[in-house]
């Protein structure tokens, strides 16, 4: 089965014009799955995941406190996606409000806003290297420009780098388990799951009446020529996958619901659920370069 399941995800990729990173892990079962898993891409928000990560450390070190009110101001508005470029300049927020609307409904202001709180995109970038993370990293602030090359991206980060990050908080090597937790929890509530969830059979809206139904716990990333989805897939039972699909070089140029890439990333979580849901494939490792 498992050599079923490679090949046909293979054959998938293979075909697609676009660049392309996939890289799948089991948490709590040996399976492993790579397909241009090392190269470095363009990440869009799916970067914001990282931040959240940096924010809760300085928050469980004690130099941060997610209850403590901060204000929303004019000067940090930032277009793009989410909430706070649409509200009054002066609203009052907790820092824990400005994390949960940078994930949850991936708001450029409030992401400023809480790279700010960690100390900046060098202190972001410290906390990823304190864990050991390869190709992971984010660049600048959102709505900055930089004339450097290297930081044209938001944040370039591979597919690996990504898994290996979300293994690191699981496993509770960057956050005591009481952040572990909220950091979770707060994935959890992501609204976009057309991406890797698009095909499969959550239950998201009531969580109290999610049990016996996948989870997922995500961060989607999407601009102009760019889709990515990175987070970790729970089974009803127990078992969890980290998972990172990148697309790159994409040609649909539309934020529709059917882009093409989007639709893309979908097949793989379709394919790996299918794969995974009814059979032994998710206790066996495959790999592929």
């Amino acid at each position: 089965m498992s050599q079923v399941f490679k090949q046909q995800l293979d054959d998938l990729l293979e075909k697609a014009p676009e660049t392309i990173g996939v890289s799948i892990r089991g948490i709590n079962t040996p399976f492993s799955y790579g397909w241009n898993e090392d190269e470095p891409l363009s990440t869009a928000s799916t970067m914001k995941l990282m931040v959240l990560g940096a924010l809760l450390e300085k928050c469980q070190q004690g130099e941060e406190n997610l209850e403590r009110f901060i204000s929303y101001q004019e000067g940090e508005r930032v277009g793009g996606s989410g909430i706070l470029l649409d509200l009054t300049p002066g609203l009052t927020l907790t820092v824990k409000d400005a994390a949960v609307l940078m994930i949850v409904l991936s708001d450029n202001t409030a992401t400023n806003m809480c790279i700010d709180l960690c100390g900046g995109v060098d202190a972001v970038n410290r906390h990823i290297g304190r864990l050991q993370i390869q190709n992971c990293s984010i660049n600048r602030k959102l709505g900055e420009n930089s004339e450097d090359p290297a930081k044209r991206n938001l944040s370039d980060t591979s597919a690996r780098g990504f898994v290996d990050y979300l293994l690191a908080v699981r496993e509770g090597k960057a956050l005591n388990p009481a952040f572990t937790e909220i950091f979770f929890d707060i994935l959890r509530k992501q609204r976009y799951k057309d991406m890797f969830g698009r095909y499969l059979p959550l239950e998201d809206y009531f969580e109290e009446e999610a049990s016996g139904y996948p989870v997922l716990m995500n961060k989607t990333g999407f601009m102009l020529g760019v889709r990515t989805d990175a987070g970790i897939l729970r089974l009803p039972d127990g078992r969890e996958y980290a998972y990172a699909v990148m697309i790159n070089e994409e040609k649909d140029e539309t934020y529709a619901v059917t882009n093409k890439g989007a639709e893309l990333i979908g097949l793989v979580g379709k394919m790996f659920y299918d794969a995974i849901a009814d059979s032994a494939i998710g206790s066996e490792s495959i790999k592929t370069e």
